[in-house]
């Protein structure tokens, strides 16, 4: 069974998936080779994550994004076009895009989001990986809490994910 926690193009335009998703291929691909306990314990992490993730936010369909965002006339259309143009966040769910709730706010999107999806994928980040990292806690603010109880501090989470995202290693 392919573990669709780990499945992710960035934009849908066909660009290299996150490295979780190369390792995770690896693994299938070494046939009979079971994966080590270390990946298996990362694949379970992120899964957890992503559980946790929708089980706080919700991952929206396009037609709950459309309607909360006032556009049912556009519809999912919109939505896509929106998450293409990097003015949503969509993570790639099997065959289907879903749309992280805690990027709106009645019926708008948060103006961090566009400059976040911009930053990654300056940065060669992913979806995936942006949304992770933004439900993750970090040492960048002061309580080490996570990016996503700060959204509305637009320069303060631009900031914490420019020096996550450009560190040199």
């Amino acid at each position: 069974m392919q573990d669709q926690t780990m499945t992710n193009n960035f934009d849908g335009d066909g660009r290299a998936a996150s490295g979780s998703q190369h390792r995770s291929d690896e693994t299938r691909s070494a046939g009979a080779a079971a994966p080590s306990p270390q990946l298996a314990r990362a694949i379970r992490a992120t899964a957890e994550a992503w559980r946790r993730l929708e089980e706080e936010f919700g991952l929206l369909t396009s037609g709950e994004v459309a309607e909360l965002l006032g556009v049912t006339r556009a519809g999912p259309s919109w939505v896509a076009a929106q998450r293409k143009a990097r003015k949503i966040i969509g993570v790639r769910r099997g065959n289907t895009y879903v749309y992280p709730g805690f990027q709106f706010d009645h019926q708008t999107v948060l103006p961090v989001i566009g400059p976040l999806l911009e930053l990654a994928h300056a940065n060669g980040w992913s979806s995936d990986d942006l949304t992770l990292w933004t439900f993750g806690p970090t040492t960048s603010f002061v309580q080490e809490d996570r990016p996503v109880d700060h959204l509305r501090e637009t320069e303060a989470v631009l900031a914490a994910a420019t020096l996550t995202m450009e560190a040199l290693w």
